[in-house]
Formats: C-alpha cells, structure tokens, sequence
C-alpha cells in the first residue's frame, strides 16, 4: 500500500480485515524474542516491545532486517500486523515467506518524500492498529523528530524501528535502544550503543541469517 495523501492512512483504518491492537498491544515492559540467544543476552533477554529502537550503520538500513526477521515471524504469526515505510528497495516477498512473514500482515507504506517518510511513520505509529512500524529514512533525523517519534511509539506501545545509515551513529537519540551494525564474516557484528536501564556492549558477532532486501 502506497502512501501518497492522508486518506491513505484513513483508507487503512476503514479496512474492514485490519485488526486494531489497541486493546492488547505490548506492556511498556514486554520483550520480543530476537531469534538470536546471544543478542537477547546483550539486550538483558530481547527486543523492547514498544518504543524506538534504532539500528544504525553504514550497511544497517539493508542488513538490519537479519537481526529483525525472527520477531517479525513471530509477531506476524500471531496475527500482529507489521508496517515498512519507505524500504530502499521493494519488499522480496518470496524471501520473506521463507523467513516465516505472513504477507497478508504487512504494509508497505512509499511517501512521496523524506519529510512525508518521518510524518507517515509518526500517523502509523498513533493509529493503533499496528504491532510494530519500520521506517528507513534516508535524511539526518532531528534529535525533535526522534522525539516526537519516541513519544508517539510509547503513547502506542507499539514497537517503532528506524534504520538508519552511520551518519544517524554520531548524533545523541533518545530512542529506548539503538545498536550499530556492521557486516563480518560470521554474519553481523552488533554494538549495543544504548538500552534503557543497561550499560552498553561491545561489539559481539551475531550469526544472523542471509536475508536482505
């Protein structure tokens, strides 16, 4: 699904098979699984469940969605309907059947700009229906916007994940967790920059699967 104009969002809401989790999205405190026990050890047991997390690098807005595949299954699997705005290239569906996405639980969200990418990620993020919202954007982020976008994903309790390239590593965030990520040869090389209530970890290797975009 494109967004282009608001009713985009509207014409999503009105959707007669769109579940609306407002009743039973995530506690503030619930973790996610990540598929990867190493990395759930680092992150004190997995993925926050609500509010921003972030994952940043150079290679991070296409390598990231390794480390995300596993909770994404699993959350999609459940019924639990996922959004991505504005991915660099169109989602493989063929690929993420093989990882254990169910298609039918995903939104594919392309604004028109990268103003509107930060502005579609915001309105998804407080529309409440949604477990968890991607968003790839492809400009420096304001420490404000990162805000707004924190606090909406906390009002939602909805999961909000950015992707972001090594420019977004050397600005202050006050996303609940942000992880640097760098390809090796085992597969992926995590640094944990920031998680709330635990110090950060050192780069550690995480043999994440080959998906890509």
């Amino acid at each position: 699904m494109a967004y282009g104009k608001s009713p985009s969002l509207d014409e999503l809401l009105a959707r007669g098979d769109v579940w609306r989790g407002s009743d039973t999205h995530a506690a503030p405190g619930e973790l996610l699984r990540t598929g990867y026990p190493r990395l759930d050890r680092a992150l004190g047991g997995g993925w926050p469940a609500t509010g921003l997390t972030e994952l940043v690098g150079e290679h991070a807005p296409i390598v990231g969605l390794r480390l995300l595949m596993p909770a994404l299954a699993e959350l999609t699997g459940r019924g639990d309907w996922t959004a991505w705005v504005a991915p660099p290239y169109i989602p493989y569906a063929p690929g993420l059947h093989q990882a254990g996405i169910y298609l039918e639980r995903l939104v594919w969200v392309r604004p028109p700009s990268d103003t509107e990418t930060l502005a579609a990620t915001v309105d998804l993020v407080r529309s409440g229906t949604l477990a968890v919202v991607l968003a790839w954007p492809t400009v420096s982020v304001a420490h404000s916007e990162l805000r707004r976008i924190q606090l909406a994903a906390d009002d939602a309790r909805t999961w909000t994940v950015l992707l972001q390239d090594g420019q977004a590593e050397r600005q202050p965030s006050p996303a609940r967790l942000r992880l640097s990520l760098a390809t090796s040869t085992e597969g992926l090389q995590v640094s944990v920059l920031k998680r709330r209530g635990g110090a950060p970890v050192s780069a550690f290797e995480v043999e994440a699967g080959p998906y890509r975009l």
